[in-house]
């Protein structure tokens, strides 16, 4: 994203956030993470067997937009 920050409340399950740095957060239920606009994040359920259900909230005074792009020399899988 450009401007928009990102919460992530993790409901049920497990999931690791995985920054464009090479680090990563693993978040289990009732968990919080908050992301800064220009942070590259990917996310990744950790369990083969349970689905990970989880909200993702957006702000930046207000909607914005799809501000998102991938980052360079990234695909959409």
């Amino acid at each position: 994203h450009e401007e928009q920050e990102e919460l992530y409340f993790l409901h049920s399950g497990r999931v690791a956030i995985k920054f464009g740095d090479g680090t990563s957060h693993e978040l289990e239920p009732g968990g919080l993470a908050w992301v800064d606009a220009s942070t590259v994040r990917r996310l990744k359920n950790l369990s083969d067997s349970e689905d990970a259900v989880y909200v993702i909230v957006g702000a930046k005074d207000g909607y914005v937009g799809r501000d998102g792009r991938q980052p360079e020399g990234e695909t959409h899988r």
